[in-house]
């Protein structure tokens, strides 16, 4: 168990670099301006990733367990397993393509043409959606070296092709970046492929299996699909170029989303199976401070140290440090509805978390909106007092279930 945890924090690991190298990378050979188209068209791509991942590999988690318990044997029925296995499969494909729809319609509407760095966004985003789908359902059938596999790939082939391109032409710049990034998603897609040798169904879905199917993803766009579209309000309201501040500030926040995932994948499940009442609420109060924790030193490192930001995002990163406060205030608040949601999957209230997100998610959405008018320090600060509030009914909720589960 610990072996195997220790191959997902490390392989959670690799996959945030290999996204954090494309991001930073591009930020260092790119201006303002291009970096902002690039965010938005990075965003979409991460957004219906986040999506493929959902639908396919969280919904088939939750399959396996079914399946599992209602077979006298200690393992699901190989052939109605193999049937969801490849509708799961037919829905990241599926996905593959929306995502390179997707990332045009976004990059013609908001920044006026689809430009040569859309077109390369929108080429790779099928094999990066693929990708991310066939890690997920990895995970959802406990092959953690697969998962692995997955990610090596994707680093190894961004990382040689970058370098590669990069030495042939003397210098590093746009067409090296976005060649080494579109080659590490290729071949992430390709190993992944042949790893698992899917083959894809698009018919034969339950009712019961489209309800999940539908209940998780909605759950996840009122989730991760909150803070990226922040991204896209900004370049929306303001400008591209405040999109890519935004898309700036959500990468150096990486490595706590490092441990986010990290959490979600190993605390949640061995919370939910064994811990009720006190110690599931102590679970969740361990995750908060964690997650918060972690936020606060990236806040405190990044504002006290804004050469930091520099380093990382080059003329990309806000000069301003109360836009890095603000953003800052936004994180903490996520951090504890994070923290609380351990308490929901716990005790399996989906229904009422996704009524929960939507309340948030709105709040957020539409105080973040109303406030960019005044530019982006004000709608961050503004966007982080009504995040708070709402964790604050969420924590409200949260111990009202702990007491119930006990009684």
């Amino acid at each position: 168990m610990l072996r195997t945890t220790n191959i997902a924090l490390f392989d959670q690991c690799i996959w945030s670099v290999t996204n954090f190298l494309a991001v930073a990378l591009f930020a260092h050979v790119a201006s303002p301006e291009e970096f902002g188209q690039f965010s938005l068209a990075f965003t979409v791509t991460i957004f219906v990733s986040g999506l493929a991942a959902a639908l396919s590999g969280e919904v088939l988690a939750v399959a396996r367990v079914d399946l599992r318990a209602a077979s006298k044997n200690d393992r699901p029925p190989d052939d109605q397993f193999f049937a969801q296995k490849a509708r799961a499969a037919g829905i990241t494909a599926m996905l593959a393509m929306v995502g390179a729809i997707a990332v045009s319609v976004v990059m013609v509407w908001f920044a006026g043409n689809l430009t040569v760095i859309g077109v390369w966004v929108a080429v790779t985003a099928p094999a990066a959606i693929w990708a991310e789908g066939m890690r997920a359902m990895a995970y959802a059938q406990r092959k953690t070296r697969v998962a692995f596999l997955i990610s090596s790939a994707w680093l190894a082939g961004q990382g040689l092709a970058t370098l590669i391109v990069g030495l042939g032409m003397g210098r590093l710049d746009h067409t090296a970046v976005l060649t080494g990034w579109f080659c590490g998603a290729m071949a992430s897609a390709v190993a992944s492929s042949l790893a698992t040798a899917q083959r894809l169904q698009f018919r034969g879905a339950t009712r019961a299996e489209w309800r999940r199917r539908c209940s998780f993803g909605l759950e996840y766009a009122v989730t991760a699909g909150t803070m990226n579209l922040t991204v896209v309000l900004a370049a929306a309201f303001v400008g591209v170029v405040e999109a890519g501040l935004m898309r700036a500030l959500q990468t150096a926040f990486g490595p706590v989303n490092v441990l986010m995932v990290s959490i979600r994948n190993v605390v949640v499940p061995v919370a939910a199976e064994l811990y009720r009442g006190h110690r599931l609420w102590n679970v969740s109060v361990q995750a908060t401070l964690a997650v918060g924790g972690a936020n606060a030193l990236m806040w405190f490192l990044l504002a006290t140290f804004p050469d930091l930001g520099r380093l990382i995002m080059d003329e990309n990163w806000p000069a301003d440090a109360g836009v890095v406060s603000g953003f800052s205030l936004l994180r903490l608040a996520a951090a504890a509805i994070f923290g609380a949601l351990v308490v929901f999957r716990a005790l399996d209230v989906t229904r009422l978390s996704v009524r929960l997100h939507l309340l948030s998610s709105g709040l957020l959405i539409i105080t973040f909106s109303a406030y960019l008018q005044f530019g982006l320090e004000p709608a961050l600060w503004a966007a982080g007092a009504a995040y708070s509030a709402a964790a604050a009914l969420w924590w409200l909720i949260a111990r009202r279930l702990v007491t119930t589960s006990v009684a």
